[in-house]
């Protein structure tokens, strides 16, 4: 009777077992290795129709948005995979004049749309256009927009953003004049490329200058900003302030609101903001430490009034259960430095007005050391990416539920490339696909979250397989499938994961 007990529960744990494994991924197909990626190995899906994707190439890291207006040194190209991870077609990106500059390379609603830019005088000029996917040699007719500066004034590359619904996009730069003054110019249009609105306004902030580092765009055109502030001390060297600034635009209205984010003198990290359609409000959203009291530490959660600019309806979750230690990584010397290093990836905002934030402890660091054997000094970048975590937010600012994925990676000087992690999206459940280690020794995971807060772990590729993702490089294309730049045995091939 034991032995028949025995047996039934052997097989009904491997049964479940395989249940799960199934839930985790169904199939994995790989492109063929020999697709030409030399001199563009830097890549990212980027967009997807209904038969297939889009890979975005350069010769330069795409991880970043830190050039500057006209840098011609990077170059594109953009090849259309099918569902079944064959090469249609591929085709380089190329200004049309030698004044001009790529700015902007963007796939929005299944359509391709390039931008290029052109600086003369005081002048900043964008040529806009849309490339046919089906006929890629094929250009429409394109639409050009003026930004007029001032012929001594510095500004910054602009920002290709785009509302929830696709149906608007903006592009948003910021100016620098001799008078220490900072404007922000901005144009809103519609698929067809017509203007809706254009305006600069002036920032209107002596003490402080504004770095900004996200905008949002509302389906109504409403715009808003989140930047850093640096002040400058006595002696004139600048430093960051703990406050953010908020600034925001009504949809076809002049003049520009700004709001600081404050939260009783506790720290905050970096926040995130997203438009919620619904409600046609904003949403801010950030994490918070004491750094004398490190149990002071939560979740600072607001909505955006457009028409007032304020904030309503603030939150602060403080962490329960220790939840600050489990969020802390064994890499950091301190607690502090383990809260700080968080970053919200993403924000998903629920139908019934809540959200789910999903962030990421991670840091770099650069130094430099005499090399003996060349005799001379040689600058090396350590990349740490550690644990992430996922909370559930409700909509009257109450802690849903709460998970902490322990991870550990570490690389060096290759970009961070084979480190993080890429979510897949489904209405039941949120899944994270990483790599263990950084080597050959490699091992593919999945770790999923229902909307519960129930959670599981499956290993997708065994170290033997020699295989590594690209995970900040990878994009769901469908409800069900990811797609993700793997490296196979040294070479760069897509692998599609079905689940």
């Amino acid at each position: 009777m034991n032995r028949a007990k025995y047996l039934f529960s052997s097989i009904l744990f491997i049964f479940l077992l395989s249940l799960s494994f199934s839930a985790a991924a169904q199939s994995i197909k790989y492109s063929d290795p020999n697709h030409d990626f030399d001199g563009f190995d830097n890549v990212k899906i980027v967009g997807q129709d209904k038969d297939g994707f889009f890979l975005l190439q350069s010769n330069l890291s795409l991880s970043h948005d830190r050039e500057r207006v006209g840098f011609r040194t990077r170059r594109y190209k953009v090849s259309y995979f099918n569902q079944n991870l064959q090469a249609i077609w591929t085709k380089k990106i190329v200004a049309p004049t030698k004044s001009m500059a790529v700015e902007h390379v963007e796939f929005i609603k299944n359509k391709m749309l390039t931008v290029y830019s052109q600086s003369k005088g005081g002048d900043l000029t964008l040529h806009i256009q849309w490339i046919d996917t089906k006929q890629p040699e094929k250009e429409t007719e394109g639409k050009t927009i003026v930004f007029d500066f001032g012929k001594s004034s510095g500004f910054s590359k602009s920002r290709l953003i785009l509302s929830k619904n696709q149906k608007k996009l903006a592009f948003v730069l910021t100016e620098s004049n001799n008078n220490n003054e900072q404007v922000l110019h901005y144009a809103v249009l519609d698929l067809e490329l017509n203007v809706l609105a254009q305006n600069k306004l002036k920032i209107a902030d002596k003490e402080d200058r504004l770095l900004i580092f996200e905008y949002a765009l509302s389906n109504n055109g409403d715009l808003l900003a989140l930047a850093d502030t640096y002040r400058k001390r006595k002696r004139g060297e600048e430093y960051r302030s703990e406050s953010y600034k908020l600034l925001s635009v009504q949809a076809n209205k002049n003049t520009l609101g700004t709001q600081t984010l404050e939260i009783d003198n506790r720290i905050i990290v970096r926040p995130r903001i997203k438009f919620n359609p619904l409600s046609n409000k904003g949403v801010l959203i950030c994490l918070y430490y004491d750094k004398d009291l490190i149990t002071q530490s939560g979740i600072y959660y607001t909505l955006i009034n457009l028409e007032t600019a304020e904030f309503e309806n603030s939150k602060k979750i403080s962490f329960e259960n220790n939840l600050h230690i489990r969020l802390i990584t064994s890499e950091y010397d301190n607690e502090i430095r383990g809260l700080s290093d968080y970053k919200i990836h993403d924000v998903i905002l629920r139908n019934d007005g809540g959200a789910v934030i999903v962030a990421e402890a991670a840091y770099e660091s650069t130094y430099s050391y005499y090399d003996y054997f060349t005799n001379s000094y040689t600058q090396r970048t350590e990349y740490y990416f550690a644990n992430i975590f996922l909370a559930s937010i409700n909509a009257d600012g109450t802690l849903d539920w709460y998970h902490v994925i322990k991870k550990s990676q570490y690389s060096r000087d290759d970009g961070g490339v084979y480190s993080s992690f890429v979510p897949m999206i489904t209405s039941q459940e949120i899944l994270m696909l990483l790599n263990t280690q950084m080597d050959r020794s490699n091992e593919v995971m999945a770790y999923g979250m229902n909307n519960m807060g129930d959670d599981y772990q499956k290993l997708l590729l065994e170290s033997k397989e020699h295989i590594r993702l690209l995970p900040t490089a990878g994009k769901q294309i469908t409800a069900s499938s990811i797609v993700i730049p793997v490296l196979v045995k040294k070479k760069l091939a897509l692998a599609k994961f079905e689940f």
